[in-house]
């Protein structure tokens, strides 16, 4: 029993104790999807073009614009800032997004096409794109979330004090 609890600890503090990885991780993913929706936006004439039901003053065309600078900004943001920002960062921009979904749904709105047509003509695979995308979605609220709270640990382990809230946001 006691090799299954050392097996499953060093596991843990393997994914735990390294948030750099959960960054790029999300970081590569939103260039990823930013890219496509912009592609989808700059090259794809059929995309919809009818009022969207959250944001009424703007076409699905223009919000797939707006989405995918959003989601390019955020990934080139993550480069140069430090921990605590980049974990609110992605929890922002990951409850913005859940909450456009669920406002989507109850005010009868058609499917989110998240990628543009990559999502809808997927064939086969549409529905493992959509769910990846969902998995991808609650990984980032949930594990920035969790990065959040493992923060103090994170600052003892690696040999430093807490700190105060300042020096978690900008460079000493």
């Amino acid at each position: 029993m006691k090799t299954t609890y050392s097996a499953f600890n060093k596991a843990y503090h393997r994914v735990a104790d390294r948030p750099e990885r959960f960054i790029t991780i999300c970081q590569c993913v939103l260039l990823v999807t930013g890219l496509v929706k912009l592609l989808s936006y700059f090259f794809l004439a059929d995309l919809p073009a009818a009022k969207d039901k959250v944001f009424p003053g703007l076409t699905g065309r223009d919000l797939l614009l707006f989405a995918g600078l959003c989601e390019l900004g955020v990934a080139a943001a993550l480069t140069w800032l430090r921990l605590l920002p980049q974990l609110l960062l992605l929890y922002w921009l990951g409850l913005g997004i859940v909450h456009y979904r669920i406002a989507n749904h109850f005010l009868g709105g058609s499917s989110c096409s998240c990628l543009g047509k990559l999502s809808e003509n997927g064939g086969p695979l549409e529905p493992l794109i959509k769910g990846l995308l969902i998995a991808f979605l609650v990984l980032m609220v949930f594990g920035a979330v969790f990065y959040v709270m493992r923060l103090p640990s994170l600052r003892m382990n690696r040999g430093g004090s807490f700190g105060s809230a300042s020096e978690l946001l900008y460079d000493s």
